[in-house]
């Protein structure tokens, strides 16, 4: 008898170490799936915004080049109207 009984807990141990192999078989294949979504997903962020930043990025010498040439316009409609 002690041997079924040994035999019964080493099958009991085996489909333990089995099921085990399994669900450490899924965690990685779910860690894996998750991961390449994450880096999917940051690459999507990122290329958006480099998109912003190429779209809208203005040097503050830009804007003040501009800003100086509409002031120069504003100037000569000034004194052509007569205000300086």
């Amino acid at each position: 008898m002690p041997l079924a009984i040994s035999l019964s807990g080493g099958m009991r141990r085996k489909r333990e170490d089995d099921f085990l192999n399994v669900l450490e078989r899924l965690r990685r294949i779910l860690t894996e799936t998750y991961d390449a979504y994450l880096c999917a997903d940051s690459r999507a962020c990122l290329a958006a915004l480099e998109n912003l930043h190429a779209k809208y990025a203005v040097t503050a010498q830009a804007i003040e080049a501009k800003r100086d040439a509409e002031a120069a316009k504003l100037k000569t409609f000034l004194k052509e109207l007569g205000y300086e």
